[in-house]
């Protein structure tokens, strides 16, 4: 989407918080300024807009960088929920309304902001001392020289800024009459630093005449998030509860060690108070508690993780709770709910190409009707990886190491395998995000080998067979699919390999009635996830 179309959305939606992208000129002065070791950086941007500063980024490396593509880990703060929408899927959103969020708990290598004119003292000075980075680089009016604001902010902190170069708006994709600098300012080792972040947030909070010693009860932490539990209630806004549980926590907390501040100077020393214990414990009750009140949410995102295989569902939610400092808002729920959404959506597609080539293997294919004579054994066993335009069986031998835990000398069957139970039930999520209402788990089944276990879907209120499974000591697991299953899982791999682009060529090249084609092409994309799948949630 263009700008000038995005800037008309959101001002209709009254979302217009001076959405200004920075030009490529400035992006590219700043993509200097991160210096030769780029690859791995955590780049945060605040104010992100629709993500043209991380787009500009990769452009520059593209044309100035040699050749080289250094991977960046990337971070948002946006309050536009438009913009949000328009957000690459990789970028992570941490935050959404800057005046309600804390940079010191949030580590990064590098901060951007580009901020809103209007307010570029507060956000300026606010990002100046909390900032959690080795580098920050700011794009504000050459008038911020003149700020006391900014001025008692770097003096706070211990640090100087450098001014890169000046510019302007005049030509942007949005104009706009500033003039700017691009500023530099490093918190790294270079300078000497009297105060971090957070212990200049914890002087500012806390006024304290003496030292104390406390220690706290870290075992509570699974009776705490059992009382949270207990708390939320069937058919409330689970995001929304969950904030006023979280702000209710918070003020109580921070309200127990402004008591500790009122207490005399004398009974402080008496009581041999340590600040600096006080101050590390308060900020791992900050992390604690925001990391409780993330992971209840996380828990519940069923009506997402259940359409993700075992382990796209671990890569999701292991990327969400690497994220679990930032603060506990209901924007930023969203937010974060929103961005597990778009990439939900992505491991869908991916996780049914990759079940479907490791399902793959001679004895379980077949070549479309155009692609039969160049088929041969000797073409899959020298040429897998570039093998393509084929269907899969419906009955299916998948060979493994093992299925069966068994005794160590192999007379006593235990159990089926987690391996083998994962291959199971990620069968049957793909066949869920086909339409298919698989029941049952595999878990509950008595598994012996040789011997078949049936798993049954419902259609119209009748009760079908999905697929038999039969696994072995060998390692080998048997699987027959039900014909429609079959049909659908080919179709949608076809369409999503690239190797049927309609409904009728799908009938030719897999030899089917056009009816049925019809029917199942496109199907996964069909049940996709939306934005109002958050509503889910509650």
């Amino acid at each position: 989407m263009n700008t000038a179309t995005l800037v008309k959305q959101i001002k209709e939606a009254g979302q217009d918080f001076e959405f200004y992208p920075t030009t490529k000129e400035i992006v590219y002065r700043v993509w200097k300024g991160l210096g030769e070791y780029r690859s791995g950086l955590k780049i945060l941007d605040i104010g992100a807009g629709n993500g043209n500063f991380f787009r500009l980024l990769e452009e520059c490396e593209k044309e100035y960088g040699k050749g080289h593509c250094p991977t960046y880990h990337k971070y948002a703060m946006e309050k536009s929920q438009i913009l949000l929408s328009n957000l690459p899927a990789e970028v992570f959103v941490i935050g959404t309304d800057f005046h309600f969020q804390t940079l010191i708990d949030k580590k990064m290598d590098v901060i951007f902001c580009n901020p809103p004119y209007s307010e570029y003292e507060m956000w300026a000075a606010k990002i100046i001392r909390e900032a959690n980075a080795e580098r920050v680089f700011l794009v504000i009016p050459t008038r911020w020289e003149n700020s006391p604001l900014i001025q008692q902010a770097l003096k706070d902190r211990g640090v100087f800024p450098t001014v890169l170069n000046t510019y302007d708006f005049n030509n942007a994709e949005r104009a706009a009459r500033a003039t700017v600098h691009l500023l530099s300012i490093y918190f790294g080792e270079k300078y000497e630093r009297k105060k971090s972040p957070f212990d200049l947030w914890f002087e500012q909070t806390f006024q304290f005449a003496a030292e104390k010693r406390e220690e706290f009860d870290y075992k509570a932490e699974q009776r705490k998030s059992e009382e949270i539990g207990a708390k939320l209630v069937k058919g409330q806004n689970l995001i929304e509860r969950l904030e006023e549980l979280y702000l209710a926590e918070m003020e109580n907390l921070l309200k127990n060690y402004r008591a500790i501040e009122q207490l005399d100077a004398s009974i402080l020393k008496e009581l041999n108070v340590d600040t600096d214990k006080l101050r590390e414990g308060l900020k791992l009750r900050l992390e604690g508690t925001k990391s409780l009140y993330w992971k209840q949410l996380f828990d519940r995102l069923t009506a997402i993780t259940d359409r993700l295989t075992a382990k796209s569902r671990k890569e999701l939610l292991g990327a969400l709770q690497e994220h679990t400092a930032i603060d506990y808002t209901s924007a930023n729920a969203y937010a974060v709910v929103l961005w597990a959404i778009k990439n939900a959506n992505q491991y869908m597609e991916s996780q049914l190409k990759a079940l479907y080539l490791e399902l793959s293997s001679p004895e379980n294919i077949k070549a479309y009707k155009s692609n039969a004579r160049t088929f041969s054994q000797d073409t899959w066993r020298f040429k897998q990886e570039k093998f393509t335009h084929y269907k899969l069986d419906y009955r299916i031998i998948e060979r493994a190491y093992k299925c069966f835990e068994t005794s160590w000398d192999g007379k006593e069957v235990r159990a089926l395998t987690d391996s083998a139970h994962n291959r199971i039930g990620d069968i049957m999520t793909v066949a869920k995000n086909l339409g298919f209402a698989v029941q049952g788990d595999s878990h509950n089944f008595f598994w012996r080998p040789g011997e078949p276990q049936v798993f049954y879907y419902e259609e119209n209120g009748q009760e079908k067979q999905f697929m038999r499974v039969k696994a072995y000591l060998n390692g080998n697991i048997h699987y027959q699919f039900c014909q429609e299953f079959s049909k659908a899982f080919n179709i949608e791999a076809g369409r999503l390999f690239g190797w049927i682009r309609n409904a009728q060529e799908a009938a030719r090249e897999l030899e089917l009635p056009l009816t049925e084609t019809v029917s199942y092409f496109g199907r996964q994309q069909a049940s996709l996830l939306g934005v109002s799948h958050i509503k889910l949630l509650a």
